[in-house]
């Protein structure tokens, strides 16, 4: 148990305990595969997977005290979940599918361990690249969790009656800053959590891109291939998935909670932010005729969502109904 993850609730540890036992049920095509044939296969230690899902509490010794301590069934920690993941999935042709990957919102962490399957590494150098690869999803996942601290300061900041953003700190009272600076404080919140590698979105836009994304594409390649689907001159506007800031600004409504409440944070890998791996269902497509990938009919039905994301109260739209 890491520091991280010692000060989790009963509550969250169980979730998480059950979906290391999720990952494993599929990874062992729900039991049809021996553990020991995957583990072999995947690169992981003998009984890692029979740990994973380990239902019992087992005494060890803390190697800190050095004193027998009880230790529960805790799971994952979000990193180990993620390269496990990246080692089954192997470039589409492994056990795990695109769309697992897409659902837990993995994609640029999965491929970030497909660089890890260069020929040629072998005993020191083996290691030596296991550990980078380790160190890179850390990183990643160290920037998520500060771009949700900004993402959810700057939220604050403006509630409270300041501008969101200031590079030297000092943020200015909100009936004190002309109209360009609060724009352009807006602009340099965005411009911070970019540069972590994730995005602040406009959620109904999101929601629209999510419906009906190819779960082996991104957000960007989506922008990238929307006119080229279709006919010259016969493309609809795709979805809106950037913050509408110069638009509510122009309606001297930047602070207000309708222009806020549009707002969600997104990972690199395009899902919204959660302090640890959740899976988010996509609805069941349904494509009635030769159409791009972006365009499809859905039938009416619940989003599922396994457990509440937690920031800036994406839960309760994420889980209503869509209709549409």
């Amino acid at each position: 148990m890491t520091r991280r993850s010692a000060g989790i609730g009963n509550e969250e540890r169980a979730r998480r305990h059950a979906l290391a036992c999720y990952l494993v049920t599929v990874l062992t095509s729900g039991g049809k595969v021996a553990r020991a044939v995957i583990e072999e296969r995947l690169d992981l230690p003998a009984g890692k997977l029979t740990e994973m899902c380990r239902r019992t509490t087992r005494k060890r010794v803390d190697r800190n005290s050095g004193k027998r301590v009880e230790a529960p069934p805790s799971g994952l920690e979000d990193w180990e979940f993620a390269l496990i993941v990246g080692k089954g999935y192997d470039k589409g042709r492994g056990l795990l599918t695109d769309r697992f990957v897409f659902e837990f919102g993995l994609g640029q962490l999965v491929e970030r361990v497909q660089l890890r399957s260069v020929s040629g590494l072998t005993g020191s150098r083996e290691v030596e690249a296991g550990d980078e690869i380790k160190g890179t999803i850390k990183a990643q996942l160290s920037n998520r969790h500060k771009a949700n601290r900004i993402f959810i300061a700057g939220l604050a900041h403006v509630r409270r009656g300041e501008v969101p953003w200031s590079n030297n700190g000092r943020r200015k009272k909100w009936a004190n800053a002309s109209s360009a600076e609060r724009l352009r404080s807006f602009d340099a919140w965005f411009d911070a959590i970019d540069r972590l590698g994730c995005h602040v979105v406009n959620r109904e836009g999101w929601e629209v891109w999510f419906e009906g994304a190819d779960p082996a594409a991104s957000m960007e390649q989506f922008n990238w291939h929307w006119s080229s689907a279709w006919a010259p001159g016969e493309a609809p506007c795709p979805p809106w998935i950037w913050p509408e800031a110069d638009y509510w600004d122009a309606l001297d409504a930047l602070n207000s909670a309708d222009f806020l409440d549009t707002l969600i944070l997104v990972t690199e890998s395009d899902m919204p932010y959660a302090a640890y791996h959740r899976r988010l269902v996509q609805p069941e497509r349904k494509i009635e005729r030769a159409q791009p990938i972006a365009i499809v009919t859905i039938d009416d039905q619940d989003w599922e969502c396994d457990c509440d994301i937690d920031g800036n109260d994406t839960a309760r739209w994420l889980r209503r109904r869509l209709r549409r």
